[in-house]
Protein backbone atom coordinates (compact mmCIF):
# COMPACT_ATOMS: atom_id res chain seq x y z
CA UNK A 1 0.00 0.00 0.00
CA UNK A 2 1.02 3.44 -0.96
CA UNK A 3 2.03 5.90 1.96
CA UNK A 4 1.59 9.76 1.25
CA UNK A 5 2.91 11.21 5.12
CA UNK A 6 1.79 14.92 5.49
CA UNK A 7 5.76 15.80 7.13
CA UNK A 8 7.94 18.67 7.97
CA UNK A 9 8.46 19.25 4.43
CA UNK A 10 5.18 19.98 3.18
CA UNK A 11 4.17 22.77 5.08
CA UNK A 12 4.68 26.31 4.72
CA UNK A 13 6.34 27.02 7.74
CA UNK A 14 6.79 30.80 8.35
CA UNK A 15 5.69 34.71 7.41
CA UNK A 16 8.12 34.49 4.23
CA UNK A 17 6.37 31.66 3.07
CA UNK A 18 2.41 32.88 3.32
CA UNK A 19 3.71 36.59 2.05
CA UNK A 20 5.29 34.93 -1.40
CA UNK A 21 2.02 33.14 -2.01
CA UNK A 22 0.24 35.98 -1.50
CA UNK A 23 2.26 37.91 -3.31
CA UNK A 24 1.90 36.18 -6.52
CA UNK A 25 -1.18 34.37 -6.80
CA UNK A 26 -0.71 32.24 -9.64
CA UNK A 27 -3.69 30.07 -9.19
CA UNK A 28 -6.72 30.96 -7.48
CA UNK A 29 -9.68 28.34 -6.48
CA UNK A 30 -12.59 28.98 -4.83
CA UNK A 31 -15.42 26.42 -4.41
CA UNK A 32 -18.27 26.94 -1.77
CA UNK A 33 -16.65 28.68 1.49
CA UNK A 34 -12.88 27.69 0.90
CA UNK A 35 -10.31 29.93 -1.00
CA UNK A 36 -7.11 28.20 -1.82
CA UNK A 37 -4.14 30.15 -3.44
CA UNK A 38 -1.43 28.89 -5.02
CA UNK A 39 1.91 29.65 -6.90
CA UNK A 40 5.24 27.38 -8.52
CA UNK A 41 8.15 26.75 -5.85
CA UNK A 42 11.44 25.87 -6.23
CA UNK A 43 11.15 22.17 -4.41
CA UNK A 44 10.33 18.76 -5.72
CA UNK A 45 7.22 18.71 -3.78
CA UNK A 46 4.26 21.11 -2.90
CA UNK A 47 3.75 22.79 0.40
CA UNK A 48 0.33 23.71 2.56
CA UNK A 49 -0.42 26.10 4.81
CA UNK A 50 -3.72 27.13 6.26
CA UNK A 51 -5.04 30.43 7.36
CA UNK A 52 -8.31 28.90 9.39
CA UNK A 53 -9.50 32.29 11.39
CA UNK A 54 -12.06 32.76 14.49
CA UNK A 55 -13.36 35.50 12.46
CA UNK A 56 -15.66 32.43 10.87
CA UNK A 57 -15.04 29.50 13.16
CA UNK A 58 -15.28 30.72 16.87
CA UNK A 59 -14.53 26.65 18.08
CA UNK A 60 -11.30 26.12 18.59
CA UNK A 61 -12.93 22.48 17.81
CA UNK A 62 -14.39 23.57 14.49
CA UNK A 63 -11.31 25.35 13.50
CA UNK A 64 -9.12 22.31 13.72
CA UNK A 65 -11.99 20.07 11.81
CA UNK A 66 -11.28 22.27 9.00
CA UNK A 67 -7.49 21.80 9.41
CA UNK A 68 -7.67 17.67 9.50
CA UNK A 69 -10.38 17.95 6.51
CA UNK A 70 -7.93 20.23 4.56
CA UNK A 71 -4.18 18.26 5.34
CA UNK A 72 -5.79 14.59 4.77
CA UNK A 73 -6.97 16.09 1.41
CA UNK A 74 -3.49 17.45 0.66
CA UNK A 75 -1.91 14.30 1.98
CA UNK A 76 -4.00 12.00 -0.51
CA UNK A 77 -3.73 14.48 -3.38
CA UNK A 78 0.00 15.34 -2.82
CA UNK A 79 1.12 13.39 -5.58
CA UNK A 80 -0.88 15.33 -8.21
CA UNK A 81 -0.17 18.27 -7.38
CA UNK A 82 3.67 19.12 -7.76
CA UNK A 83 6.27 21.94 -7.19
CA UNK A 84 3.28 24.40 -5.51
CA UNK A 85 3.05 26.37 -2.09
CA UNK A 86 -1.09 26.26 -1.75
CA UNK A 87 -2.65 28.64 1.28
CA UNK A 88 -5.72 27.44 2.03
CA UNK A 89 -8.28 30.24 3.32
CA UNK A 90 -11.94 29.55 5.20
CA UNK A 91 -14.21 32.04 4.12
CA UNK A 92 -17.64 33.22 5.79
CA UNK A 93 -19.83 30.12 5.38
CA UNK A 94 -17.30 27.40 6.65
CA UNK A 95 -19.38 27.28 9.89
CA UNK A 96 -22.76 26.21 8.00
CA UNK A 97 -21.30 23.60 5.87
CA UNK A 98 -21.95 19.87 6.53
CA UNK A 99 -18.75 17.43 6.49
CA UNK A 100 -20.05 16.12 3.21
CA UNK A 101 -20.21 19.49 1.52
CA UNK A 102 -16.70 20.30 3.24
CA UNK A 103 -15.47 17.24 1.21
CA UNK A 104 -17.04 17.41 -1.85
CA UNK A 105 -15.85 20.81 -2.19
CA UNK A 106 -12.47 20.04 -1.28
CA UNK A 107 -12.25 17.38 -3.66
CA UNK A 108 -13.21 19.77 -6.20
CA UNK A 109 -11.02 22.16 -5.42
CA UNK A 110 -7.70 20.35 -5.71
CA UNK A 111 -9.28 19.00 -8.63
CA UNK A 112 -9.18 21.93 -10.39
CA UNK A 113 -5.64 23.06 -8.83
CA UNK A 114 -4.25 20.11 -10.33
CA UNK A 115 -5.70 20.69 -13.59
CA UNK A 116 -4.64 23.95 -13.53
CA UNK A 117 -0.91 22.99 -12.85
CA UNK A 118 -0.65 20.41 -15.11
CA UNK A 119 -1.99 22.68 -17.92
CA UNK A 120 0.70 25.27 -16.70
Amino acid sequence: MQRYPFQTKHRLRNKGDFARVFAQVEARVGRGPLLLLARRNQRTHPRLGLVVGKKHLKNARDRNHIKRLVREHFRLRQHDIKALDIVFLSRAGCQKTTNTELHRHLHAAFNKLSKHHAQN
